[in-house]
């Protein structure tokens, strides 16, 4: 361990430097709690999609048999409007199954390790750039697979008919607003740039300005992005993608409208 040419007690802040711990060792322990609280929240958030289904199939059963047993009709309508916010979410992810956001999800987690892995490099912004870009265009996708499972799922508990989706690429690129486009980016473009700049932490094992720019743009940036986000999703019409020229069609369409 390297020392301080000066003196006094550890616990003082001598020349720019803690005696007894380096920073380089304090910053390179800050990337990599950064890094590994964003996989955390990956896993989380991946993990908690994949369990739903089935909570929400034993969810519904539970439903089902307390509104046959329930003789209340204050109670029934209660546990009627709770039944269909959960059989909802079962057309929901029937119209846009969970595989349809894998690629999209991929493509956002290859942003994240490539601007990791450039800033660990030490290369030049545009390396973090075009991860943004990657990662950008996941996050876009996402948002207009999610906010399409949100409207099938609004459609079916307000009785809207026919319910159909659109989940093609034509379909995500050209959905939603001008505005929802831009968060979108800007959301992918504040995730990859925080990766990016824990990578220059750790690999220049100090704080630079770059680092710490990137690196709050992300922590402020990405929290509230993501508030809009749900809060527009609470918002958003019921009324299908623009389709003025017909170019878009139904990939999922309910059975009822289907036959």
């Amino acid at each position: 361990m390297a020392t301080s040419p000066c003196r006094g007690p550890p616990w003082r802040l001598k020349c720019g430097m803690i005696v007894g711990v380096e920073d380089a060792t304090v910053w390179t322990l800050i990337a990599t709690a950064v890094a590994a609280a964003a996989s955390l929240t990956a896993i989380v958030v991946g993990v908690d999609q994949l369990t739903r289904a089935a909570r929400d199939r034993r969810l519904e059963a539970l439903l089902r048999g307390a509104l046959e047993a329930e003789v209340d009709g204050e109670r029934q309508r209660v546990i009627a409007d709770l039944h269909r916010l959960t059989v909802g979410r079962f057309v929901a992810r029937e119209a846009v199954p969970l595989k349809l956001m894998v690629v999209p999800a991929g493509m956002m987690a290859l942003g994240v390790s490539s601007a990791f892995s450039s800033g660990l490099r030490s290369t030049t912004l545009w390396g973090i750039a075009g991860a943004g870009f990657l990662g950008s265009t996941g996050v876009i996708h996402l948002v207009r697979l999610a906010a399409e499972r949100h409207r099938v799922a609004r459609c079916y508990r307000e009785a809207i008919v026919p319910i159909r989706a659109y989940t093609d690429t034509l379909a995500r690129m050209e959905g939603g607003s001008r505005l929802e486009l831009l968060y979108a980016h800007l959301l992918g473009f504040s995730v990859v740039f925080l990766a990016g700049g824990a990578g220059l932490l750790a690999a220049r094992e100090a704080a630079t300005w770059l680092s710490t720019v990137l690196m709050v743009q992300g922590l402020i940036l990405t929290p509230a992005l993501l508030l809009w986000f749900k809060s527009r999703r609470e918002r958003a019409s019921l009324h299908e993608p623009r389709n003025r020229d017909g170019s878009l069609s139904p990939t999922w369409t309910s059975p009822s409208d289907a036959s």
